[in-house]
C-alpha cells in the first residue's frame, strides 16, 4: 500500500498486459458511522479489502463482476451494489460507489470513465 496514495492490489497471475479497476467509494456526512467500517469489494467472487476513497485493483483484460458492500449491524453486505465492467490492457476503468443514505438499502455504482493508464497516473 502506498501511504497517501491510492490503495493498489494486484496478483491475478503474471506476465500479462494488465488493466486496472479503480473504485472511488464515498458516503454523505450524515452516514458518519461508516468512518468506523471499511468497504469490501468482490471481483468475480474473490474478496478484496478496500477503503473509503480510492482503491485500485490490477487485473488481466476481461469482463469482471464487481460488487461492493460494507458491514453494518447484523449484516456483512449492507449497501450492496453490483456492476459488470470490462478491463482493457493499459486502461483504467474508473467506478464511483455511493453508499445509501439508509444504510440497509442498496448503494449505487457506475462507470465514470476509461482512461489510458499513463494519462490517468498523470491526473492522479
Amino acid at each position: 500500500m502506498n501511504p497517501g496514495g491510492p490503495h493498489v492490489q494486484s496478483g491475478y497471475g503474471a506476465q500479462q498486459p494488465y488493466g486496472r479497476i479503480e473504485i472511488n467509494a464515498g458516503f454523505t456526512w450524515i452516514a458518519w458511522i461508516l468512518y468506523f467500517v471499511n468497504p469490501v469489494v468482490w471481483i468475480n467472487g474473490q474478496r478484496h479489502q478496500a477503503r473509503w476513497g480510492r482503491s485500485s485493483f490490477d487485473l488481466p483484460p476481461g469482463q469482471y463482476d464487481v460488487r461492493l458492500c460494507f458491514p453494518y449491524i447484523w449484516t456483512d453486505a449492507a449497501g450492496l451494489a453490483m456492476l459488470s465492467v470490462p478491463v482493457h490492457p493499459g486502461y483504467v476503468t474508473v467506478l464511483h460507489y455511493e453508499a445509501p443514505l439508509f444504510l440497509l438499502s442498496p448503494g449505487t455504482m457506475r462507470v465514470t470513465g476509461q482512461l489510458p493508464t499513463q494519462t490517468h497516473q498523470l491526473r492522479a
